[in-house]
């Protein structure tokens, strides 16, 4: 089943996104009473939004969409609705036709992103997309501010949370609307009136790092 595009997103008409970076660890203690924690898993996203008020049949047929997922079968792509561009490139005009790509890993936190307009500025909290693999997508948030040489290459990018290994060179990245793929928690999607004729629609949603 292929992912809802962003287009849907865009329908639903977003208007208040809780987006959460959870760690999946394990605790234990030491003889000195100190805790441990040790990762078991990768980090990844929850997702809880609330869309705005529609029309009712414009808020049904939305439904209609996330219901064809099947709960936690299908899958969606979902942005960070309160930051769908660059800090610094507020309507991702600058970044325009550009394509960029991954030029380098150094480590799994750490990445050059080439194929950027010249001095393009990176600012920290910037969210970003890697297409991967087969179908599989990373969503991340740069660390620190960085911007591009004159030839459009980005050194040194520090991102959170870390890379799977299968991530490779010239893995297209995405700056803008930049989506993770997302599986609806089953039962969370419900219509709310917000008044005679209109609705909003509430659902949960968990990252997947694929495939669609």
């Amino acid at each position: 089943m292929a992912a809802l595009p962003t287009t849907v997103q865009d329908a639903l008409k977003i208007a208040d996104v809780r987006l959460v970076l959870g760690a999946h660890q394990q605790r234990s203690g030491r003889g000195s009473g100190d805790a441990v924690y040790a990762d078991v898993a990768p980090q990844a996203w929850t997702a809880s939004c609330t869309t705005a008020a529609m029309p009712n049949a414009e808020a049904w047929a939305l439904m209609a969409k996330l219901s064809s997922l099947r709960g936690g079968l299908g899958t969606m792509l979902l942005y960070n609705a309160s930051l769908p561009y660059p800090p610094a490139d507020p309507d991702g005009s600058i970044l325009g036709a550009a394509t960029p790509t991954v030029t380098l890993i150094t480590d799994a936190s750490t990445i050059r992103i080439g194929g950027l307009p010249a001095a393009y500025p990176i600012k920290a909290g910037t969210f970003l997309s890697i297409a991967y693999g087969s179908g599989r997508l990373y969503l991340g948030q740069v660390v620190d501010d960085v911007t591009a040489s004159g030839g459009g290459s980005a050194s040194g990018v520090k991102i959170t949370p870390a890379l799977p290994e299968s991530v490779a060179l010239a893995d297209a990245v995405t700056l803008v609307k930049a989506p993770g793929l997302f599986r609806v928690v089953p039962g969370s999607a419900y219509p709310q009136s917000a008044d005679l004729v209109n609705m909003t629609i509430t659902f949960d949603a968990e990252q997947t790092y694929g495939p669609a």
